[in-house]
């Protein structure tokens, strides 16, 4: 919803910047009109001015507010929509809504009887150009970032505004068979529903390692270490838990807790929000706490210094560093390991800690410095709820996923080139981890250690059926 708001306050500003171009255009051309009085020749003009309006509202959208990227195009299509499906965060999905939207305008227009396109192939073909020249400038010019999703989403949209605006024109007419026009809108939008259904009926969401190409390998080229699987070698279930995190009211009493025991409090006038975090700082921006709604988890960092008089003058211990987390409301397993990397930083380790009837697994960093003051909190501990127990993924499939190369490791330059030449892979051992999936669940992943062409990667694969 933040994310929706900040761009209708950007499209306000484009309709305005487009609505004064138009009606310059639409005045000019009227004056240096010879047929004023006539209404058919009127209504031509007025049909250029609406197509000038939202012309250049489209490239408002397309080149203003944009920065220089230095990769400035992607080839792949439906990546976005993969990227949708895969992402806790909803920018994706709604990026794809919009691009969409954005073109239904122009397919209406070009169904009007004063378009000169007369033939639906041809508006359709010249609405597509108009999509392909916008996206091919971007990449000429690298502002913004010239996608060829972008294209497929433009040309659905100009699809469903042109017979959609031909169906209503159509009812109002009383033509026969009106419901024939609406027989095109069902492409575009069966093409999105295969992406995003199939998600929406999933009892749980997808995993990083979910997402992969298979990578030819040749099987002389594979190597499985005597015992290397044995750890992932499960007879049964694993469970699943749930992430339990704060919603926004929460958050911000959470964060006037921890700044009152700054000795501060919260600075309402900073706090940003948006759809998966929110960002808030203390009254004098001397503290940043950045918190994550998808997993609860949080950063709490220290921005300026801080006068006043010293907290502190011995030495740091355990004891007191819990101490200090406390006052400001944060929590810590009794039987989370403790360790002090050196005399101003210290980790809090939870193993899958039962207490009081929930799970913590997770660390928490704390950055203390000489005086006692908190500098840095990184607070990565989840807190959890048991929701099931699903079949465990034998490790007979685990060999034969390796062995054809269906596996995620994590790698930008192979992660999805399936042309790698991939000379050796050698599994060296294993174990069993838990990950947070795009919809705040928490599921057993199988991790490998493994060789790739002589450099140490992490093969991991999902754990158990859905």
């Amino acid at each position: 919803m933040r994310i929706l708001l900040s761009y209708a306050f950007l499209g306000m500003k484009y309709i305005a910047i487009s609505l004064v171009i138009a009606l310059l255009s639409f005045a000019i051309m009227y004056l240096l009109s010879k047929n004023k009085s006539e209404e058919i020749h009127r209504k031509k003009i007025r049909w250029v001015g609406l197509s000038l309006f939202n012309f250049c509202f489209i490239l408002c959208v397309a080149f203003l507010d944009r920065r220089q990227l230095s990769t400035s195009y992607n080839l792949n299509l439906f990546s976005s929509y993969h990227n949708a499906v895969f992402s806790s965060d909803s920018i994706e999905r709604i990026n794809i809504l919009l691009n969409i939207m954005l073109y239904i305008p122009f397919g209406m227009i070009f169904g009007s009887k004063y378009c000169p396109w007369k033939k639906w192939y041809q508006a359709l073909t010249v609405g597509l150009l108009i999509s392909v020249i916008i996206e091919f400038t971007q990449f000429i010019t690298k502002m913004g970032y010239a996608d060829i999703d972008d294209v497929f989403n433009n040309f659905s949209g100009v699809i469903i505004g042109y017979f959609l605006y031909k169906y209503l024109i159509a009812r109002i007419k009383n033509a026969q068979k009106p419901g024939l026009y609406l027989l095109p809108l069902f492409c575009p939008i069966i093409i999105v529903g295969i992406f995003f259904v199939p998600y929406l009926l999933r009892p749980f969401g997808y995993l990083d390692c979910e997402r992969f190409n298979t990578i030819y390998i040749e099987s002389k080229s594979i190597t499985i270490a005597d015992n290397a699987l044995e750890k992932i070698d499960i007879n049964g279930k694993l469970p699943i838990y749930t992430t339990v995190s704060l919603n926004e009211t929460e958050v911000e009493r959470f964060a006037q807790i921890v700044f009152e025991g700054l000795g501060t409090s919260v600075g309402e006038e900073w706090t940003i929000k948006y759809d998966t975090c929110m960002v808030l700082f203390s009254g004098k921006r001397e503290y940043e706490l950045w918190y994550e709604y998808h997993d609860g988890t949080f950063t709490l960092q220290h921005l300026a210094t801080v006068t006043g008089e010293e907290l502190y003058y011995g030495e740091i211990t355990e004891s007191f560093v819990r101490l200090r987390l406390k006052e400001l409301g944060i929590f810590i397993p009794a039987s989370a390991d403790f360790s002090k990397q050196n005399d101003t930083d210290f980790t809090f380790k939870a193993k899958m800690v039962i207490e009081d009837e929930r799970i913590y697994d997770g660390t928490v960093f704390c950055e203390i410095d000489e005086n006692g003051q908190i500098i840095k909190i990184e607070y990565k501990l989840l807190h959890l709820e048991y929701n099931s127990e699903n079949e465990a993924v034998p490790i007979s499939k685990i060999r034969e996923k390796i062995e054809t190369g269906s596996f995620y490791f994590q790698d930008k330059d192979l992660e999805y080139d399936s042309s790698i030449d991939i000379n050796g892979l050698k599994c060296l051992s294993s174990t069993v981890i838990y990950q947070v999936d795009t919809k705040g669940y928490y599921r057993p992943v199988y991790e490998v250690e493994a060789m790739i062409n002589n450099n140490p990667y992490k093969i991991l694969f999902p754990a158990v059926y859905l």
